[in-house]
């Protein structure tokens, strides 16, 4: 097909690689900031590492709040 039917199809683009994704691919992510609730939008390519990611940074905190 081509570009232009990326683009005419897919109009959710990965918050970390920029990609296009289809819709049936397309993983939501939410998460709860001191600013307030944040939805990305990731290819299944970025959000396994993205998963990985927060765990670490869940456990990080955890260990943190055990320390007192």
């Amino acid at each position: 097909m081509g570009k232009w039917t990326d683009a005419l199809f897919s109009k959710v683009v990965c918050w970390e690689c920029n990609k296009r994704i289809a819709k049936k691919d397309i993983n939501t992510v939410n998460v709860d900031t001191q600013d307030g609730k944040l939805t990305l939008k990731l290819c299944a390519t970025c959000v396994i590492p993205f998963n990985d990611m927060l765990k670490d940074l869940e456990n990080t905190i955890a260990e943190r709040n055990n320390t007192f």
